[in-house]
C-alpha cells in the first residue's frame, strides 16, 4: 500500500514537473512568436533598407566559449543570451547574419581587423577597440565582480584594494582594458580562458579574478570549484552589446534601432531563461513536503555507499590536484622562459645596428628599433602605433605602402632597394621585407630589416667613373694610334711624289 502510495506522489510530481516545463516552453514561444512579426522597417530610412537589400549576408563571429553570454553547444548551435537578442533583432529589423565559428577570442578579433568578420555580439566598448569598431547603444548590463578564495578574503575587497596584489583577468576581453587604463596599478596576468583564471585563484597561484558575474558564477558551478567566493562588486559594470566594422556605419545606425525595438519583457524573458531568477514552482506545499521525503529517502539509500567511496574518491582528488599542481608548476616555467626568450629576442632586435621594423596590415608601426629611428630622424615615440602615412611625406608613404601591399597580398617576402634623404643627400638600403602569417596562412603583419648600402652604391658608383676614364684613355691611345699611322702612311706617298717629281726635273733638263 506505501509503495502505490509512493508511486502516485511520484507520478503526481513527475506530471507537474512536465506541465511546468510545457508551460514555460509555450511562454517562451509566445514570447518569441511575438517578435516573430514581419520585420518592423518603418524606423528605417529608405537609404538604410536598400542597404540591407545590398547586403543580404552579414557575418557574426561569436566567441566560442563565453557561457552563458554567448557560446557553440553541444551540438553547434550558436547559444546563449548575447544569442537570444541575435534571434530578436533578427525578426523584428529582418536582418541575416551568418553565423562565423572561430577557434578562439584571439581568432575573432583577428577576422574581424581583416574584415572577414562584420558584427560581433555582446562585446565591451573599449579605447582600443574603437580604432577598428563602431559600437551602437548596449543592450546587456551584467555586473563586475571579484573572485577570490575563501579562506584569505575576511571582507569585501574593491579594485582600490588590489593595487599591487596579482589579478587574473582572460586575454582579450574588453573588461582588461578598462581595467588597465583606470588602474594601472593593479598586476594583470593574462591567461587564455576563464577555466584556467578561476583555477589559478583556487590554488593560490594568483590574488583574485576580476569579470562579469554571469560568466564566473556559471563556471565556478560547472567546474565544481568550492573555495572560491564572491568578494566584491566593481565599477564599471560589464556593458556590452553590438560592434560593426568600421567602415559600415549604415549597420551600425540600423542596430541601434534595432536594439530601441526591444521591450523590457523581452529583456527580462531572456534573463530569466539562462540566470533563472523570478520563476516559482507551480507546485503545492503537499507536493513539496512529498518531494522532500522521496529525497531523504534517496538520501539515506545512497549515504553508506558514498561514506564508504567518500576515501577513495579523496585519494583520487588528491593526486589529480597534485598532477595538476604539476602540470601548472611545469607551464609557469616555460612561459618563464618563453619571457626570458622574448626578452632576449627584443634586446638583440633594439641593440642591432642595422634598422629593423614591424608593421600591420593597415600599415600601423607596432615596432622600431634604435637604427631605423635614427635613419629617419624621428623618436620612437613619434612612430610606434602611427601609420606609415603619419611618419613619412604622402608621396614616400605611397611608394613603401605599395611594397608592404604587393607582400600583403601575395604573403611572399622580398628585398628592395629604397633611398632615404638625410641631411640634405640620400642614404641607399637594401631592405629585406617578411611576411608574418598565422595558422591559416593569412598575413597577419610583416617585419622589415635595412641594410645601409650608401658606400657600397658610392663604391660602385667610383668603379663606373674609373671604367668610363680608362674607356675614354683607351680610345684616345688607340686614336693617337691610328693618327700616326695614317701619318706614316701619308709620309711614305708624299716621298714617292717628290722623288717622281725631281727625276721629272732632271729629264726636262
Amino acid at each position: 500500500m506505501k509503495c502505490a502510495n509512493f508511486k502516485m506522489v511520484s507520478a503526481r510530481i513527475l506530471t507537474k514537473l512536465i506541465c511546468i516545463v510545457l508551460f514555460q516552453t509555450v511562454f517562451i514561444g509566445v514570447l518569441l512568436a511575438a517578435s516573430g512579426d514581419p520585420p518592423d522597417t518603418t524606423l528605417l530610412t529608405d537609404a538604410e533598407i536598400a542597404w540591407l537589400k545590398s547586403h543580404p549576408i552579414i557575418r557574426m563571429a561569436p566567441d566560442p566559449e563565453f557561457q552563458p553570454i554567448e557560446f557553440f553547444d553541444k551540438d553547434g548551435k550558436y547559444s546563449g543570451i548575447g544569442a537570444d537578442y541575435v534571434t530578436l533583432i533578427t525578426k523584428k529589423l529582418g536582418i541575416r547574419f551568418e553565423i562565423v565559428r572561430c577557434a578562439s577570442w584571439d581568432d575573432v578579433i583577428a577576422r574581424v581587423k581583416q574584415h572577414e568578420v562584420d558584427v560581433l555580439n555582446a562585446v565591451v566598448k573599449t579605447p582600443q577597440r574603437e580604432m577598428y569598431l563602431q559600437f551602437p547603444p548596449p543592450y546587456l548590463k551584467i555586473p563586475s565582480i571579484i573572485v577570490a578564495r575563501k579562506n584569505v578574503v575576511t571582507q569585501d575587497l574593491t579594485l582600490d584594494m588590489l593595487k599591487g596584489m596579482n589579478v587574473a583577468m582572460v586575454s582579450g576581453y574588453g573588461y582588461v582594458d578598462l581595467i588597465h587604463n583606470q588602474y594601472p596599478e593593479i598586476k594583470i596576468e593574462l591567461v587564455s580562458d576563464l577555466k584556467a583564471a578561476l583555477r589559478k585563484v583556487s590554488f593560490g597561484m594568483v590574488d583574485a579574478f576580476v569579470g562579469d558575474l554571469a560568466t564566473a558564477s556559471f563556471y565556478i558551478e560547472a567546474e565544481g570549484i568550492s573555495n572560491l567566493k564572491l568578494a566584491g562588486e566593481t565599477e564599471p559594470a560589464n556593458i556590452s552589446g553590438f560592434a560593426v566594422r568600421s567602415d559600415w556605419p549604415e549597420l551600425s545606425r540600423i542596430l541601434e534601432k534595432g536594439v530601441a525595438l526591444l521591450t523590457d519583457a523581452e529583456r527580462k524573458s531572456i534573463h530569466n531563461k539562462w540566470i533563472h531568477l523570478g520563476t516559482e514552482p507551480f507546485i503545492t506545499m503537499q507536493d513539496f513536503r512529498n518531494l522532500m521525503l522521496m529525497i531523504a529517502a534517496i538520501v539515506l539509500v545512497v549515504i553508506f555507499g558514498f561514506l564508504f567511496w567518500n576515501r577513495m574518491l579523496k585519494r583520487k582528488v588528491y593526486l589529480r590536484t597534485e598532477d595538476l599542481r604539476k602540470e601548472i608548476d611545469e607551464r609557469r616555467q616555460a612561459e618563464k622562459a618563453l619571457r626570458e626568450s622574448d626578452e632576449k629576442h627584443r634586446i638583440l632586435l633594439e641593440e642591432a645596428t642595422d634598422p629593423i621594423f614591424s608593421l600591420t596590415v593597415e600599415g600601423r608601426y607596432v615596432f622600431a628599433n634604435s637604427a631605423f629611428c635614427n635613419g629617419i630622424e624621428k623618436k620612437v615615440e613619434d612612430i610606434i602605433g602611427e601609420t606609415i602615412w603619419d611618419v613619412f611625406t604622402k608621396q614616400e608613404a605611397a611608394t613603401r605602402f605599395a611594397e608592404l601591399n604587393e607582400v600583403f597580398r601575395t604573403g611572399v617576402g622580398k628585398t628592395i632597394e629604397v633611398a632615404v634623404p638625410m641631411a640634405g643627400k640620400d642614404t641607399y638600403y637594401l631592405m629585406t621585407i617578411t611576411p608574418i602569417k598565422d595558422h591559416d596562412g593569412q598575413v597577419l603583419s610583416v617585419i622589415g630589416s635595412a641594410k645601409d648600402i650608401t658606400k657600397r652604391k658610392q663604391a660602385e658608383e667610383e668603379k663606373i667613373q674609373a671604367q668610363r676614364h680608362a674607356a675614354e684613355q683607351e680610345k684616345n691611345a688607340l686614336v693617337g694610334q691610328i693618327a700616326g699611322k695614317i701619318s706614316h702612311a701619308f709620309n711614305n706617298i708624299l716621298g714617292v711624289i717628290m722623288g717622281n717629281t725631281e727625276l721629272a726635273l732632271i729629264n726636262c733638263t
